[in-house]
């Protein structure tokens, strides 16, 4: 029984060695292929910071010519917009001493030949030419005078309301 013992030791002693020299004559190749994947992974991330740092100054550079560039468009549109409301305030004094012009001769147009329409335009009118009346200024209210006289008569008149609002356009140019 020794004897068999010591045979199975023996054969098992053979089969351990041999299994490490297979192992072993396996291990080299891998090493060798770690070795170059650890060369190679070195190699990515020293890339990989040089990449990085060039992004940073990348972005940096990018940030300076961006608030150089947004300084000049501000200047820019500070001047767009100077040049348009000069051009806009031109534009509406032209058209608000037009509109004035032909306002100053409103209330008297308004309130010429009123006997000759229906109550419910006659009433109108005198509404409107009150409205008038409550936006005049210094310059206008000589062309108001005009109509004095026309406003004077319609407080005398049959209809309530067209003497109301007459009343109204009176008081309006009085104060």
């Amino acid at each position: 029984m020794i004897e068999s013992l010591l045979l199975l030791l023996a054969v098992a002693a053979m089969g351990a060695a041999a299994y490490f020299a297979y192992r072993s004559a396996g291990v080299d190749p891998i090493r060798t292929e770690r070795d170059r994947l650890r060369g190679e992974l070195d190699a990515a991330r020293k890339q990989t910071l040089e990449l990085a740092s060039e992004l940073a100054a990348a972005k940096a550079q990018k940030n300076e010519r961006s608030e150089s560039e947004e300084a000049r468009f501000v200047a820019i549109a500070a001047k767009a917009l100077e040049a348009s409301q000069a051009s806009f305030m031109a534009i509406a004094n032209a058209t608000f001493e037009k509109h004035n012009v032909e306002a100053q001769g409103g209330m008297k147009a308004v309130l010429s030949f009123l006997d000759f329409f229906p109550t419910a335009v006659q009433r109108s009118a005198v509404a409107t030419a009150a409205s008038m009346a409550s936006k005049l200024t210094a310059d206008t209210i000589r062309f108001a005078l005009e109509v004095m006289p026309n406003l004077l008569t319609l407080t005398v008149y049959q209809d309530a309301n067209i003497v109301d609002s007459a009343c109204l356009a009176l008081s309006r140019v009085a104060t």
